[in-house]
């Protein structure tokens, strides 16, 4: 059956057959760089009767690309991301006979090309921002050797063991 919508407010929105849902976006959204090229939207899954998500992602705000992850979903990966240039993105729950709200836009600037420092970082400590126990000073390991000179020295930021030979 078409369903129209009768009455629509920003808080409900009442269908023809009666049925109200309630018009609520994902919570709790947030993007994360995850590699050089992609990013993970997360969110949390508070639409009861929703058939799936919808993800979108534009670079200018004005064209958008659209992506469908199922109901229950709390994520998305977009990969293949340009560098170097903003990307936007929102999220909202959908049934067949609903759309829900946009959530907040959000933005994520791809870094042209992580630093040698940074990509050290990825590959021995699964960070890639100086914080927590990526952070300079941070010594995950307990050896003495805080990160910045477990770098300058080529040894294993996470093994005690990994000691440069003189």
């Amino acid at each position: 059956p078409t369903y129209a919508i009768g009455v629509f407010n920003p808080a409900t929105a009442t269908i023809a057959d009666s049925d109200t849902y309630a018009n609520t976006a994902p919570a709790g959204a947030a993007v994360r760089v995850t590699s050089a090229s992609s990013v993970t939207l997360t969110w949390t899954d508070n639409f009861e009767t929703n058939t799936k998500y919808r993800v979108r992602r534009s670079t200018n705000q004005t064209t958008w690309t659209g992506f469908d992850a199922g109901a229950g979903a709390t994520s998305h990966t977009f990969t293949g991301l340009a560098p170097g240039i903003p990307h936007f993105f929102q999220v909202r729950a959908e049934r067949a006979t609903f759309e829900g709200t946009n959530n907040s836009l959000w933005s994520a600037v791809l870094p042209a090309t992580p630093s040698a420092l940074n990509a050290w970082r990825a590959a021995h400590l699964a960070a890639n921002a100086s914080e927590g126990h990526a952070a300079d000073q941070a010594d995950p390991d307990a050896d003495g050797l805080p990160n910045l000179l477990e770098y300058a020295l080529g040894t294993h930021p996470a093994e005690p063991a990994s000691r440069a030979m003189p």
